[in-house]
């Protein structure tokens, strides 16, 4: 994703990954979400370029329709150091993606007003999105939870906390969900992969002297390659036929089934 500077032609653009998800307003860049996503990027210049993002996700946003950021300590290649201005709301078209913003009533830093603002923009140009705004939490609050608060009490919060998997939700909801082949694990799966079978693991058979003989009797080969890949011990036999079709033919794998199977009765 390309992004655009503000009141900074001087300044080449920056390329963004996509999806995008920025927390704006903070001082610096070097806070950086513990997802892996920056969370420190003034989010107006992410909103412009060619090719959008399919996503934008925000933190608490740094500046309202009408007014601008103006940030000394962001590094010139960000185009936002100096005069260099941002128009957050502004720079909403019909173009921008649909949107997931968290902030919280508490940020003295990055005024409530500013995601306001922005929302409202959103809403003007029928841009899809949804909001939550919590009511305790300082700027740079993160994910609000002791393993980011860096010891300071006022950063956790219980409500704040959930923009996490809420935004997961908002994402599923954007995109569905991922496609899922095969059977969904119930508790008769469970069963029977502790019961002789296709689908106990196959380090498990070669344990029993007596399951030991119905895999040599079947599948001559099968225990060597099992020594040689120990890492398939926790395989079932079934799932070693999918990849392994020369050790366990097609043909072989309901007699071998069976016949483990009979194992089970008494």
């Amino acid at each position: 994703m390309t992004v655009p500077v503000v009141g900074a032609d001087e300044q080449p653009p920056v390329r963004i990954g996509r999806p995008v998800l920025v927390d704006v307003g903070a001082e610096d860049l070097d806070e950086l979400g513990v997802d892996g996503h920056a969370t420190d990027l003034p989010v107006g210049p992410v909103l412009e370029g060619d090719p959008f993002p399919d996503l934008a996700g925000v933190g608490p946003a740094a500046a309202g329709s009408g007014s601008s950021i103006s940030e000394p300590n962001l590094p010139p290649v960000f185009g936002l150091g100096g005069e260099s201005e941002v128009i957050v709301a502004a720079a909403v078209s019909a173009a921008t993606p649909p949107t997931f913003l968290f902030s919280t009533s508490g940020d003295t830093l990055v005024p409530i007003r500013n995601s306001l603002a922005f929302l409202a923009a959103l809403a003007e140009h029928d841009v899809p999105f949804e909001s939550h705004i919590y009511l305790l939490g300082p700027h740079g609050i993160s994910l609000a939870k002791p393993l980011t608060a860096n010891g300071v009490a006022a950063f956790v919060d219980a409500a704040a906390a959930q923009w996490l998997a809420d935004s997961v939700r908002f994402l599923q909801a954007v995109f569905g969900n991922f496609d899922t082949t095969g059977e969904a694990e119930t508790y008769q799966t469970l069963v029977d992969r502790r019961r002789f079978g296709l689908t106990a693991p196959i380090g498990r058979l070669l344990a029993e002297p007596v399951a030991v003989a119905i895999i040599d009797r079947h599948a001559p080969q099968l225990r060597a390659w099992v020594e040689e890949n120990p890492l398939a011990t926790g395989m079932g036999l079934s799932e070693i036929a999918k990849t392994q079709p020369e050790l366990l033919p097609a043909e072989t794998l309901p007699v071998l089934g069976d016949a483990l199977a009979d194992l089970n009765v008494g």
